[in-house]
Order: structure tokens, then sequence, then C-alpha cells
């Protein structure tokens, strides 16, 4: 029996439209699998943004990322920021997905003024902030400064969740630490 190439696999699997079934495929069997795996684990990322904390985390220390490409997703992260209680105009935002990849080292590298009216409110409100707290390399002193800062109260531990705001039928899981 003839075993199918390698090349003939990724080219079926780029051109699988839905993650679902990109997901479906991968599982056809073991060599799909360990050929696939960490490419889908990669667009799979891109959609635990904003949606599913632990998975965003767990992918986002499983691999390494090009920097552009984080940079480019602390702006996909800040511009669909959801609020964890209140609504858009008053209320917390979910800092959770911002601050893990600016722990890992994003930036916003472009012009705030090119961002919608919700990035740029939480630029000049948050974004020093949790700059300020972080230590790289040092993830509890990191959550510390947090627990210390007045104006990070949706990232600090004991963050009292009431279901309200985007989240009103998600449960709220509070930052990981060690």
């Amino acid at each position: 029996m003839d075993i199918i190439p390698n090349e003939i696999f990724l080219i079926i699997y780029n051109n699988i439209y839905e993650t679902k079934n990109k997901k479906y495929f991968i599982q056809i069997n073991k060599n799909t699998n360990n050929l696939l795996q960490e490419e889908f684990d990669k667009l799979y990322f891109e959609k635990t943004l904003n949606n599913n904390y632990l998975q965003f985390y767990k992918l986002l220390n499983k691999y390494d990322y090009d920097m552009d490409y984080l940079n480019s997703l602390l702006i996909k992260a800040i511009e669909k920021i959801l609020t964890v209680w209140g609504n858009r105009s008053c209320g917390f935002y979910d800092m959770r997905f911002i601050f893990e990849l600016m722990y890992k080292g994003c930036i916003i590298e472009q012009n705030i003024n090119n961002l919608n009216f919700t990035a740029k409110h939480f630029y000049r409100h948050f974004y020093n902030y949790i700059k300020n707290c972080i230590v790289y390399n040092d993830r509890q002193t990191t959550l510390i400064n947090i627990e210390d800062s007045r104006n990070l109260l949706s990232l600090k531990k004991k963050f009292n969740y009431y279901k309200h705001g985007d989240y009103k039928d998600k449960p709220y899981i509070n930052l990981v630490s060690f």
C-alpha cells in the first residue's frame, strides 16, 4: 500500500475552510495529527482571544509566536475587549487576554488615533497601569503588583465578579497564578 505524501495532506488541510472540519481532518490518523496539530493549535489560538481564557493562556505559552503577530493580536484584543461588569461606557473591562499578551512582551506600536473608541479609552486609562505592573519573567511579583494597583480591579485575584455585561451567561476565570 502506498503512503500519501505529507504535501498532499497539507494541500487538503489548507483548502478546508471551517475550523471544526480542519480538526476532524487532522484526527484521521496519527500521521496527520503529528503533521498538523501544531498548525491547527495556532489557528485555534486566535479564535480563543477574548473568548476562552484558559485555552488562550495554554496556547500562548505552548508555542513560540512571531512578536509582530502577537502585537497585532494585542490590538484585536483591545479593540474587541469585553466588559465583565457594567457596559462599555461604564464598567470593568476583561483585561486578562491583554495582560497575558503584554506579559509576553507585546506593546502597542501603532498610533492610537487609528484605534476604535473602546481601544483608545482602554489605552488612556489602563494600558500604562498594566505595563508598570509587569516584571518580566517574574509572574508572582507581577501578580502582587496587580493586587497593589487601585486601577486593575478585574485582574485582581479577589475580583468580585457579578453576572453582568458580556459575562452575564459565562463564567469568569481569574488570572492564572502558580
